[in-house]
């Protein structure tokens, strides 16, 4: 009985680590689509920056720097962090196959942190962006 029980719940176990897999994976695809979005549409605000006759106002051209570098930043970060993301869910994929090795629990904790960094600095990025945003085209 408490066999069959250990069994069903690695089987679930196993079933929840390849599901994140998936969605870790799928996560990163969609992501780097964005950033590619995203470093086409910094070109483009960087052409227009290029563009501005000297009589358009300061502010206008500051909001269109900043919106430059932030969608450069934001089109690196992201898909940084998705990958920090999909290695961490491959390796407690495979550190589930491994039986719990060791060295590949002190991995799954070493990607976490590089994701949690990653999430991090997005969100300072995104903080800074909403403080210039705010400051100069409110």
């Amino acid at each position: 009985m408490n066999q069959e029980l250990f069994e069903s719940e690695l089987i679930h176990e196993r079933k929840t680590r390849s599901r994140l897999y998936y969605i870790a994976l799928t996560f990163l695809i969609f992501t780097s689509i964005t950033a590619v979005y995203n470093f086409l549409n910094t070109y483009k605000l960087y052409k227009a920056y290029l563009s501005f006759p000297q009589f358009v106002p300061r502010d206008v051209k500051i909001h269109s720097i900043a919106s430059t570098i932030f969608l450069l930043l934001y089109g690196i970060m992201i898909p940084l962090q998705a990958y920090f993301f999909y290695r961490l869910a491959s390796t407690l994929n495979s550190s589930f196959q491994d039986n719990g090795d060791p060295t590949e629990r002190r991995l799954d904790v070493n990607w976490l942190q590089k994701q949690g960094v990653a999430a991090v600095i997005l969100f300072g990025i995104n903080a800074v962006w909403a403080i210039v945003d705010l400051l100069f085209f409110y």
